[in-house]
């Protein structure tokens, strides 16, 4: 495919959105333009240079690409060209109704944006590796025009109004920015509970060394979803870490949420569960929190479950 307007080796020096798929490089706008349907409305855009890499943390790959990210009303629509002598520029489409999480994060100069989906057999994934010096805020703001098109919690839900601002200050920084960062105008967190970097001493080879327990993070649930940040462990004790993932998971996809005590995992560990399931493809979240947090992890789960039975209700008496 010829690039149609503005020709482009993919290693542009920044990330730029876009009014309409003609102002994008390369072969970009083509691909774009030719996916959407004539009654299909964009919400966002964005041009994405290559990130000289394949790897970022959190266990995240992506083969090195140049990306377009388009929202629209109803699906995410990616293009991606490798600019390599014999690869040739694809796109894809993901309706919302598959979304099983849309991920963001950054560590320093890297950022990354994930989006977790259902298919017909497995879960899959399409993950673009970016510069977050010019990116970051961008993607963020990708994230949230899909956020905005998310199912609200009903009337019965927990009033918003129990949030208490010095409980939600407590939070470890990093994770409370990353939520925070991704919340729309008028969202607000009605339940949440957190973990602090916590380290302890085992035995390995002879010796004892330190090992992190648990990672500082936190979730978040509010009247438009669920919202879980969660820092990587530094590779030893007192050490800086700047990595941090937020995950963006729809309500509508939440089956059970159960309290797990430490004592099953052989630790003084309790993690709350929550089971995601979304076309046969199931995605588990277990998200660790303080002992003090218990009865806010309890409440927590109580909400999720709640809020899952009444969905599946709804779901029985609307089938056929």
């Amino acid at each position: 495919m010829k690039d149609r307007i503005w020709p482009s080796s993919g290693r542009e020096s920044f990330v730029f959105r876009a009014a309409h798929p003609r102002e994008l490089f390369g072969s970009h706008g083509e691909l774009i333009e030719a996916a959407m349907g004539s009654d299909e409305r964009l919400l966002y855009l964005l041009y994405s240079p290559m990130w000289e890499g394949e790897r970022a943390h959190f266990g995240i790959t992506s083969q090195p690409a140049s990306h377009a990210l388009a929202v629209t009303d109803r699906r995410f629509i990616i293009s991606r060209n490798h600019h390599t002598r014999d690869g040739i520029p694809t796109v894809h489409s993901i309706p919302f109704h598959s979304v099983l999480a849309v991920e963001s994060g950054n560590a320093l100069l890297q950022g990354w944006f994930v989006i977790r989906f259902s298919t017909e057999k497995n879960p899959d994934s399409i993950c673009i590796l970016y510069k977050s010096t010019t990116g970051r805020d961008l993607f963020c703001q990708a994230a949230r025009s899909y956020r905005s098109l998310a199912h609200h919690l009903p009337p019965s839900a927990p009033d918003s109004n129990l949030r208490k601002a010095d409980r939600w200050n407590n939070i470890p920084v990093e994770a409370r920015k990353g939520i925070e960062a991704l919340i729309l105008a008028g969202e607000s967190p009605c339940r949440w509970i957190s973990s602090t970097e916590t380290w302890i001493m085992k035995k390995r080879r002879f010796r004892r060394t330190p090992v992190c327990l648990r990672p500082a993070g936190a979730m978040a649930l509010t009247n438009r979803g669920i919202l879980y940040a969660v820092t990587e462990p530094p590779l030893r004790h007192g050490m800086l870490n700047f990595a941090v993932n937020i995950s963006c998971i729809p309500l509508e996809i939440v089956r059970s949420a159960t309290i797990i005590d430490g004592q099953t995992w052989g630790d003084s560990q309790s993690r709350l569960r929550v089971e995601c399931v979304r076309n046969r493809c199931a995605l588990y979240v277990d998200v660790p929190f303080d002992p003090d947090e218990d009865h806010s992890a309890r409440d927590l789960a109580a909400c999720l479950q709640r809020y899952a039975s009444a969905h599946r209700l709804a779901c029985e008496r609307w089938s056929p």
